[in-house]
């Protein structure tokens, strides 16, 4: 299977996301285009490498905390309002241009199902574009573009699964613990 094999998957499988090219964010960001880039990737995958500027929205550990946990429904939801206003907040920073929410992941099944569900529950999508980077990291890396991590600048990229981590370059791969 190859990256281009996966994103034409998403395409058909999250044909209500709209998808946004890893250059046409790269253009976005450096013009004056309010961005808010949110990594829904594990924190695990965010401390090998991130985009610069996402911010981690970790909805597998939340989703474990929601199973676990007697209070999970209300820890969800305050993550959520947590989320909410720091986009609020990006947006008010450039009220009068439309705010450009893009979340990512490995490849983009992740970040699209994170998306439709922003697009389908929360009312205050209305007044910001919602997207998926297509190709997610791991195009992102493949074209050459940045990735940072707390250290500084980095080419490395957690490979997510075993399966998936072939789709990446042995050079800049970080094969995860679990298959």
């Amino acid at each position: 299977m190859t990256l281009a094999a996966i994103e034409l998957m998403v395409g058909l499988n999250f044909g209500d996301v709209p998808q946004l090219g890893v250059t046409e964010l790269l253009a976005l960001q450096q013009t004056s285009a309010p961005v808010f880039l949110i990594d829904v990737r594990t924190a695990e995958e965010f401390e090998v490498s991130r985009i610069p500027g996402a911010v981690l929205f970790d909805l597998a550990a939340l989703e474990q905390r929601v199973k676990t946990q007697k209070s999970g429904a209300d820890i969800a939801q305050q993550t959520w309002q947590g989320l909410y206003q720091s986009i609020e907040q990006a947006q008010a920073r450039q009220p009068e241009k439309p705010l450009h929410v893009v979340a990512y992941c490995s490849v983009g099944w992740r970040s699209s199902a994170f998306i439709r569900e922003l697009k389908q529950k929360h009312p205050f999508v209305q007044t910001t574009q919602l997207f998926n980077l297509k190709g997610s990291i791991f195009r992102w890396s493949e074209q050459g573009y940045a990735l940072e991590n707390a250290s500084g600048r980095t080419q490395w990229v957690h490979g997510y699964a075993q399966p998936w981590a072939q789709l990446l370059p042995k050079q800049k791969r970080v094969l995860p613990n679990r298959q």
